[in-house]
């Protein structure tokens, strides 16, 4: 101690004259005394500037979760004054995950600096709090939240710094789990937070579930492929013991398609095509939304009529599948298979591209094999293509089908398209019930047909009231160049005789319309352009009956009827 204080009173300079005097050895030691003395402040220095950050860090944090509670705070959700305010617990979580991402390199650092063990499971209760502070009505505490990405990762491995042991730190997080009563865990950081672990904890953790995963709980933990626990010993087990992740990914494939990817990988290594084949099948149809609890099977159900929705893009992996599957087939010689996979590859890769599906459908020797999917490829098409046919089945034989029919059947030429619409075009003409009922496809046909002989500046007014911009365009031209191919364009003259006919009963009744009458005045135009007596005697019966709305007569003004 006296030593310090002598070096203490000393200047550098005087310390350094000294150094030179004494001997080598001494003057070695005392060199290293001076060292140690300069390294401790250094460092309490750098313990509390780390201590004042991550104090800093949580300020940020108190400052959101203030937020919560506050009926007119920062996280309140109210998109009209008329509706009833919500709690916005995805924005306050994202701001949390923004701090908890700034949190996360300090954890190895602070936490022995730090007593609080469990310092983010009770932030995370106090924002519980929040939420039982607002009100009954707006309904806060009826719905779940989850924490968010980076809030459950670090609240995890910090659990793990502050744990004596594996079987300690996983019993804590499955307390953790079960002790909110409104916030979820999220999933993507619960794995992440495990994969951070050392690799030698992270093998203990992996031993510990697979020496208790018959026990019920555990089972129930890890059997499912939207389980974090299951995801975290799915990884764990590709890891340390590949036979049980295989295994594992056998058990879950219906859950998790992509759990199919490495199991095709080790037949494939094998040359186990037969078992490959089967797991390729296996691998789509768990790609598939379940369809009223029924498997998919690839001769019987189309793919794209298997998925919900209408519009999606193709995923390149499963193209990949296809492709894959298909080679298995040609290894195992099964030529139906083979037939049925590469159809469903087109059509799932470009439904609306007729030429491409007729080309692989015309290279197939046993065409009966396929029908069945083509039929389904056909509806889709028609579905996707008018309402009408949705609500009305009676109506799939139309212009559209017979298309698709001649695209497929190379028998089915201009001549047999030509004798069809003929038929169907003098049968609206005869029924004005028919040409109400199947008025979208009389207006697809209309717009392909005025595209096609670029007539829409001779009929504007028709091509205002029936185009619309949002078609699928692609699908658009493929069905006017097979329109083409069969004359179509030859039929237009006797369609818009059938419009001349019917306009009277496309021109929308104002009765039913309150404000708006944009729509009203775009078929009135066309009925002008199309049947002059019968624009006049409309305009005429709405002089008397509508007289007085004046929003109508304004709207008429506005393309030049007065």
């Amino acid at each position: 101690q006296i030593l310090d204080i002598l070096f203490d009173l000393l200047e550098e300079e005087k310390r350094k004259t000294l150094l030179c005097k004494v001997d080598q050895d001494i003057a070695e030691i005392l060199a290293q005394i001076l060292d140690s003395k300069k390294e401790k402040p250094t460092k309490a220095v750098s313990q509390r500037k780390l201590i004042e950050e991550w104090k800093d860090l949580w300020g940020e944090w108190e400052n959101i979760v203030d937020e919560v509670g506050n009926e007119e705070g920062q996280y309140i959700y109210q998109e009209h004054h008329w509706e009833e305010p919500e709690f916005a617990s995805d924005d306050m979580f994202e701001d949390l995950d923004t701090v908890a991402a700034k949190m996360w390199p300090y954890l190895e650092k602070i936490h022995k600096l730090v007593e609080k063990d469990k310092i983010f499971e009770e932030a995370l209760s106090e924002i519980e709090d929040g939420i039982d502070a607002y009100p009954e009505w707006m309904g806060a505490n009826y719905d779940s939240c989850s924490a968010g990405t980076e809030v459950t990762r670090c609240l995890i491995y910090w659990n793990w710094l502050h744990s004596k042991s594996v079987e300690d730190f996983l019993k804590n997080i499955i307390k953790i789990e079960n002790c909110f009563r409104y916030i979820e865990l999220d999933a993507e950081g619960f794995v992440q937070a495990f994969l951070s672990i050392p690799e030698n904890t992270q093998q203990e953790i992996y031993t510990y579930i697979a020496d208790n995963k018959k026990k019920s709980a555990w089972r129930e933990r890890i059997n499912s492929a939207h389980s974090p626990w299951g995801k975290v010993y799915h990884e764990f087990s590709k890891i340390f013991q590949p036979e049980e992740y295989l295994e594992h990914c056998r058990e879950l494939i219906h859950e998790n398609w992509q759990y199919g990817l490495p199991l095709i990988q080790d037949c494939l290594k094998k040359d186990d095509y037969q078992s490959a084949e089967k797991i390729y099948e296996k691998t789509i149809s768990g790609f598939i939304h379940p369809m009223n609890g029924k498997e998919w099977v690839v001769e019987e159900t189309l793919l794209i009529s298997a998925l919900y929705g209408s519009s999606y893009k193709p995923e390149a992996k499963i193209l990949e599948l296809f492709k894959g599957w298909i080679e298995a087939t040609k290894r195992l010689n099964l030529k139906d298979k083979e037939a049925v996979l590469k159809i469903q590859k087109a059509i799932y890769q470009s439904p609306y591209d007729w030429d491409k599906i007729a080309k692989v459908a015309k290279q197939i020797r046993n065409p009966f094999c396929i029908a069945n999917l083509l039929d389904q490829w056909k509806n889709f098409i028609l579905k996707r293509t008018s309402i009408d046919i949705n609500q009305n089945e009676s109506l799939k034989n139309c212009w559209i089908g017979w298309l698709l029919d001649a695209a497929l059947d190379e028998t089915k030429d201009s001549a047999w398209f030509s004798e069809q619409i003929k038929g169907w075009l003098d049968s609206l003409s005869k029924k004005a019930e028919e040409f109400t009922k199947q008025r979208l496809l009389i207006s697809i046909l209309t717009q392909d047909l005025l595209k096609i002989s670029g007539l829409q500046k001779e009929y504007p007014c028709l091509w205002n009231a029936i185009h619309n911009p949002y078609r699928n365009q692609n699908a658009d031209q493929i069905r006017m160049g097979w329109l083409q191919k069969m004359e179509g364009e030859k039929h237009f003259p006797a369609l818009l005789e059938s419009w001349k006919q019917n306009i009277s009963k496309m021109v929308p009744d104002p009765a039913h319309s309150s404000a708006h009458y944009e729509y009203h005045a775009t078929w009135l135009a066309a009925s002008r352009e199309l049947n002059p007596p019968v624009f006049q005697k409309i305009l005429n019966e709405w002089k008397v009956a509508y007289k007085r709305r004046k929003n109508l007569w304004q709207d008429l003004k506005k393309i030049g009827i007065e």
